[in-house]
């Protein structure tokens, strides 16, 4: 995609009334701007305005400045300003540096006549010699030539480097959107007259979007706690031992289709008969807990863990220690065989722990027969 703007100023040899400028600018339109030449393409994300005198003086040097910027919402690749000075105009400098891209067209043409005659060939291209009217017509014609440059009517003709008009470029790889580049070019023109220049610009548009990236993140903490929720990890044979599983979800993204998978030793089973638990789908920032009451089938010491899954993440929690404790209690009963009626029968009951861990909250419970009177239990 490309903009352009034109200019028009004037090259004095001494100062004289300003008159504004008539500048053209992309899609035909035309403006008026005095007393410095500021000219705008427009009606395009990428916008070039070239800040210029309306007039300069011949042979001194004057400056002025080229502006790009991006309007658009999004960034420009390779914009390219490219710039057609005034015929004979020398650039002393300019920041940045612009690639010269050749010279463009020429102001005049050469008179075909006078070629002619310095080759001495005809216009049919044969050979043919000058007669002694043709080398007086040319002496007069040098003579009225210098006459004239004497009266300062006339000036020297254009070199083929003066008569055509230089071609700058700036290249900028990217323009940010809102971002603007200015060009400061100083030069001179030495020819008297009007001098015209345009500045175009060429970019590639890029077309970008943001997508936001999320990603689940699952953690999964453990616990085993007592009948009242509190943390232990000694547990009586005939005690409820609960596991308490806490999957969260530390991640942007929802997970799907989560589960819980019990990884419970020999000896110890869950409750419920099974080894895995289903929570579905967990939002960001959100936790589940489960609780999981497990049996333990004899005393002894086990490791417990388990791992949080989807079908994309696994996560496993700490290892738990649980030791599960069972005293073995022995019970005696010693009284006679056989005793006379009314007479006191002493009958003695003994409670033993041959285990090695303490029995705690042992009750005695004795089924009194209906025969038996007057029963204490000392």
């Amino acid at each position: 995609m490309s903009s352009l703007v034109c200019s028009l100023f004037k090259i004095r040899q001494k100062r004289e009334p300003v008159s504004p400028c008539i500048m053209a600018v992309s899609l035909l339109a035309f403006v008026a701007l005095a007393p410095s030449s500021r000219c705008v393409a427009q009606e395009a994300p990428v916008t070039v305005v070239r800040n210029a005198p309306q007039q300069v003086r011949a042979g001194e040097q004057f400056s002025y400045e080229i502006l790009v910027r991006n309007n658009a919402a999004f960034p420009v690749r390779e914009v390219i300003v490219n710039e057609t000075a005034p015929a004979g105009f020398q650039v002393t400098r300019a920041e940045p540096q612009p690639e010269r891209i050749g010279q463009g067209e020429r102001t005049g043409k050469p008179a075909q006549t006078g070629e002619s005659e310095r080759t001495g060939q005809s216009q049919d291209g044969q050979q043919s010699q000058p007669t002694q009217h043709s080398r007086n017509e040319r002496v007069g014609q040098q003579s009225n030539r210098e006459a004239h440059y004497q009266r300062g009517r006339m000036k020297e003709p254009q070199s083929d480097a003066s008569a055509r008009q230089a071609r700058l470029r700036w290249t900028f790889p990217i323009l940010n959107p809102g971002e603007a580049r200015v060009i400061r070019v100083q030069g001179t023109v030495r020819q008297e007259g009007a001098a015209a220049s345009c500045v175009g610009v060429d970019y590639t548009p890029a077309v970008c979007s943001q997508v936001e990236v999320v990603k689940p993140e699952l953690s999964l903490a453990s616990r085993v706690l007592d009948a009242d929720g509190n943390p232990a990890s000694r547990f009586y044979s005939c005690e409820p031992i609960v596991y308490s599983l806490n999957v969260t979800n530390q991640g942007t993204a929802q997970t799907e289709n989560a589960t819980v998978q019990l990884q419970l030793p020999q000896g110890l089973q869950a409750e419920q008969g099974s080894d895995q638990l289903t929570l579905g789908s967990i939002a960001p920032g959100r936790s589940v807990e489960r609780r999981v009451q497990l049996q333990p089938q004899q005393a002894g010491s086990y490791t417990v863990r388990a791992s949080a899954q989807t079908p994309q993440l696994t996560v496993s929690s700490e290892e738990a220690s649980i030791e599960v404790l069972e005293p073995e209690l022995a019970l005696a009963v010693d009284a006679p065989r056989q005793e006379y009626v009314d007479r006191t029968l002493d009958v003695a009951i003994r409670v033993k722990n041959a285990g090695d861990v303490t029995a705690r909250d042992v009750a005695l419970t004795i089924d009194q027969p209906s025969e038996l009177r007057n029963v204490s239990v000392s």
